[in-house]
């Protein structure tokens, strides 16, 4: 029972997770995942999209803010998920109690979420049209890494420099 809360406290944890431990095809977040693009993705990419000293500002920033407030919430849902932990392993468990500390725990999650959300919407919007139109082409390449050459090509286009 133990493994089970926790297990099932981490996974809804992991913002906007796309794929659930168990679950085959897509998650219900991937579409959300699809319009927005992750801080390492633009960095990796940062000079094939001409990111500008000002975007890379405001990403910052972005990453920053999320970052100075996750620590904060991360210790909240665990200590939350271990309340909900001890009243679940109990001979008797008063479901009242249990229930409320559980829709504590969503709520905290969903602060989770939510804050990771607002890092990737501002993130987004410093972006230009075609430099999300760019990350996209990119994200897919990455994904697929031999798409779109020849076989056994290794090469990447920007190597070829």
């Amino acid at each position: 029972m133990k493994t089970l809360v926790v297990v099932a406290s981490l996974t809804l944890v992991s913002p906007l997770a796309g794929q659930q431990p168990g679950r085959t095809g897509p998650g219900p977040d991937e579409g959300i995942e699809e319009a927005l693009f992750a801080p390492e993705l633009i960095m990796r990419h940062y000079r094939e999209i001409s990111l500008d000293p000002a975007q890379r500002q405001v990403i910052t920033q972005a990453i920053q803010e999320l970052q100075t407030g996750m620590v904060e919430l991360q210790w909240q849902v665990m200590e939350t998920s271990q309340q909900v932990q001890d009243a679940l392993t109990r001979t008797r468990i008063d479901e009242e109690a249990a229930l409320a500390l559980a829709d504590k725990l969503f709520a905290r999650e969903a602060a989770v979420k939510r804050a990771n959300l607002t890092a990737l919407i501002r993130i987004k919007n410093a972006l230009t049209g075609e430099q999300q139109k760019q990350l996209r082409a990119l994200r897919a390449r990455d994904a697929h890494p031999g798409a779109g050459r020849g076989p056994g090509s290794t090469r990447r286009p920007e190597d070829s420099s």
